[in-house]
């Protein structure tokens, strides 16, 4: 019956928040179950956090640090940084006791330009020189159960199909749980995973070197050889307004054919039988120092040793690369991967200053905006170099991409401490180990602040 207090043309209005209310709820209950769902996340997670990071984005724009804004740096004193054995120590006894002595090496100086001091003299090798026979039979080593990767676990994803290849009952959810346990962590490095492999699987052997070249991996793969690498890829989606869409993704290389000069892979996004031509695999892996890493049994180990020959050491493997970048640096200084792969491996033999120059270099070209998600050495160089706030602002950068790199954490820590900020910097290291407990290099440096030793 009709309300006589309302005019005859009143219409009774709708209430829709009980099915706002009801869509926020199931929308909630999806995402609960989905995030809870392996399949569900490998399929749509990378896309749905993604999407997400781009509309903060809209709010809260992404700047890559400007160059010219650190025209005339301030320097800071760098620190003297004690051994392991002395960080960790519990006495003075175990201090007296442990091996303080270093090593004896040229005192780094400054280098304008591309201009080069090489410590060893020696000819230039690259593991695997040779041509490759193109009568050669094509291999194709017998790929294991694909396993899709779920969010940024292409490297856990891509180890656990070699050791289902070797044999082993392996799944990407157990190596990240070691190696990567925040499932937001961006990186995992080949050598994290070569020390998982040391520690889970003591039958095995462990490798991981750089500079390698399609003679060396034709040369595995025929010694039956599965190889991860990580190569760099574009994007199909961007995750923030201005994103340049470069990035890293771990492979299984699992055969070739030197006829058709094409390597067979395994994609943890895309799946097996994947397959690239050689010269293409040689660039896109170039952006990672082409950097490999092997497993291998015992009786196998004289075949590894016979195909890197004089890379087998890793000491004798970064004097090999060292002299390959910095040729190239010389000969396509455009490239800016050139400089950059020589910087790094100009750290790892800590020649801080000559690697600083190079990055300095590459700053003024242009780094790809997710770089040091991946590579922390220009971090390594600027702390040594006593470049703090440098160090400070790239490491925002990156934690405003990705707030949880726990490498970025760290060394912005330190950036804060060289600027003579220790409680921030403990808050730093903090934040690098609630994203990996194990970690480490940030104990040494919460300890070495709670120590008093500097």
């Amino acid at each position: 019956m009709r309300n006589s207090r309302r005019p005859f043309f009143y219409k009774e209005k709708k209430k829709i928040w009980p099915k706002v209310l009801i869509f926020i709820v199931i929308l909630a209950v999806f995402v609960f179950w989905g995030s809870r769902v392996p399949q569900v996340r490998q399929t749509v997670g990378s896309y749905a956090i993604d999407t997400g990071m781009y509309m903060k984005s809209l709010i809260r724009p992404v700047h890559t640090p400007d160059p010219q804004q650190f025209r005339l740096p301030a320097a800071y004193p760098t620190l003297e940084l004690p051994s392991e054995e002395v960080v960790f120590a519990e006495n003075l006894a175990e201090i007296a006791e442990a091996n303080l002595s270093t090593d004896p090496d040229i005192i780094p100086t400054a280098t304008p330009g591309v201009a080069w001091i090489i410590e060893e003299p020696s000819a230039t090798f690259e593991p695997g020189a040779g041509e490759i026979e193109e009568s050669a039979p094509a291999v194709m080593i017998l790929e294991p159960v694909f396993e899709r990767r779920d969010y940024q676990n292409d490297g856990p994803a891509a180890l656990s199909a070699l050791l289902r290849h070797l044999g082993e009952h392996e799944s990407q959810y157990l190596i990240s749980a070691a190696v990567k346990p925040n499932y937001f962590d961006p990186n995992v490095s080949l050598q994290e995973m070569a020390d998982y492999v040391s520690t889970t699987y003591p039958e095995f052997n462990s490798l991981a070197r750089i500079n390698g070249n399609e003679t060396l991996l034709v040369n595995l793969l025929q010694a039956d050889l599965q190889v991860v690498i990580r190569v760099s890829i574009e994007r199909d989606f961007a995750a923030w307004k201005g994103d340049d869409l470069w990035d890293g993704r771990y492979l299984l290389l699992t055969g070739f054919d030197a006829a058709k000069k094409v390597f067979f892979y395994i994609d943890p996004v895309k799946g097996n039988g994947q397959s690239i031509p050689f010269d293409d695999l040689m660039a896109s892996w170039y952006a990672f120092l082409r950097e490999y890493l092997i497993l291998f049994s015992d009786e196998q180990e004289s075949d590894v040793q016979r195909i890197l020959n004089e890379d087998y050491p890793e000491a004798a493997n970064l004097n090999n690369a060292l002299i390959k970048f910095q040729r190239d640096a010389e000969m396509a200084p455009e490239n800016i991967f050139t400089l950059l792969n020589t910087a790094t491996v100009l750290v790892e033999k800590e020649r801080y200053e000559e690697a600083w120059n190079l990055f300095q270099a590459a700053r003024n070209v242009g780094l790809p905006q997710r770089y040091l998600l991946y590579n922390p050495a220009l971090y390594t160089a600027a702390f040594h170099s006593g470049n703090a706030d440098i160090l400070t602002a790239y490491a925002d950068f990156s934690l405003t991409i990705n707030p949880y790199s726990e490498e970025s954490h760290l060394w912005k820590g330190w950036g804060h401490l060289l600027r003579a900020e220790p409680e921030t910097a403990i808050q730093s290291f903090r934040k690098a180990l609630a994203i990996r407990p194990n970690y480490q290099e940030a104990q040494y440096a919460l300890r070495f602040l709670q120590s008093g030793l500097n």
